[in-house]
């Protein structure tokens, strides 16, 4: 496919672009490649930084009319623009980016977060299953490359879509080593506050632990419920809600936690059973210990490097123990030091890069 001496890209997402920071290090790394690239999405918060991206408000935030309006002004816009890359992620931007390619020319790279018709919001809901199942099938038959977050979901793909999927991790950029700091006894959480995510669970776990601050950075469905009821609790002081911050604020304060926690209802859901957070990864960077889902994903990665411990004994025993043994936390800290060498986005960009055109 011949995209020379056009240099747009536009990376289609149904998240907020700010807050996005998968589709942000693609917007770098393409943009290193000599792209100039856009990213498309939806304002779901306030704030008023200066940025190129589309942030696109809709009177509804989720549900069949968010979708639908979200795909007809993608394929209005995408039809003005003609660009030579369209990067659409999961399978709520790849029906529309596919349906515009039918007369148009352009690159499409399907980049799938997760299996997204697996997930708890449609666990016992066949017939929305169906829709996003055959959205997604007839979207693949558009696409020149296939991209994933984890080798489970990357054979799940390949042989329901029958295209080759590539890996491209959730690793984040790599950084200096992290300055020593004196640790606060605080669990962090960050990412959606969404059903599955064992966040009331991580909150009850430090009720008899008084050493234990829980600290949650991010929104989401489950926000207000959880908060309301965190503060009826009688230890609702050492619960913190951040709420969403920038990736700079996010940096300073995984860095002043003890632990970062990454846990998953997974033997509910198969898109959690073989998803590949990216918190798990920034925790690492941040040389931050990680209490983690014990699926078969996780176990591997803890093998590679130990850098923290799967969930497979109840919360408030793993931090007890953790309290317990001060050498053996600094033994997973180490790890982390290692792993974060090797853990990275450059790396995983640098395969990557080899399957897309030049602009």
């Amino acid at each position: 496919m011949d995209t020379k001496g056009n240099k747009k890209a536009i990376i289609l997402i149904s998240s907020d672009p700010l807050f996005d920071q998968r589709a942000q290090k693609v917007k770098n790394s393409l943009a290193q490649m000599g792209y100039d690239v856009q990213i498309w999405g939806v304002q779901r918060y306030d704030d008023l930084s200066n940025s190129n991206d589309f942030r696109w408000r809709f009177r509804w935030k989720s549900g069949p009319l968010f979708y639908l309006f979200l795909g007809m002004r993608i394929i209005r816009e995408l039809k003005k623009q003609s660009p030579a890359l369209v990067w659409a992620c999961d399978p709520d931007t790849l029906w529309a980016a596919s349906w515009v390619k039918k007369t148009d020319s352009f690159f499409l790279t399907y980049d799938s977060h997760e299996l997204f018709s697996e997930v708890p919001e449609l666990i016992g809901k066949p017939f929305k299953k169906r829709i996003w199942d055959f959205l997604e099938k007839q979207g693949a038959k558009k696409i020149d490359l296939g991209i994933t977050v984890s080798k489970p979901i990357a054979e799940i793909l390949q042989n329901k879509l029958s295209n080759p999927f590539h890996l491209l991790m959730n690793m984040p950029l790599s950084t200096l080593e992290i300055e020593p700091l004196e640790k606060k006894n605080v669990i962090l959480y960050q990412g959606a506050i969404n059903q599955g995510r064992r966040i009331k669970e991580l909150i009850e776990a430090i009720e008899n632990l008084p050493e234990w601050e829980v600290w949650i950075a991010g929104k989401g469905d489950l926000e207000e419920k959880l908060k309301k009821w965190s503060t009826a609790q009688p230890f609702s002081q050492r619960v913190k809600w951040l709420g969403m911050l920038s990736k700079n604020q996010l940096s300073e304060i995984t860095k002043q936690a003890k632990i970062g926690y990454n846990g998953l209802d997974w033997k509910h859901s198969k898109s959690y059973e073989f998803s590949l957070a990216n918190k798990f990864f920034d925790y690492v960077q941040a040389e931050v210990p990680v209490i983690t889902a014990s699926t078969t994903t996780y176990q591997n990665l803890l093998a590679e490097f130990s850098v923290g411990w799967q969930e497979d004994i109840p919360l408030i025993e793993l931090l007890n123990n953790i309290l317990g043994s001060s050498e053996e936390y600094k033994k997973k800290v180490e790890a982390c030091k290692f792993a974060k060498q090797k853990w990275t986005w450059e790396n995983q960009w640098e395969n990557i890069k080899l399957w897309i055109p030049r602009p």
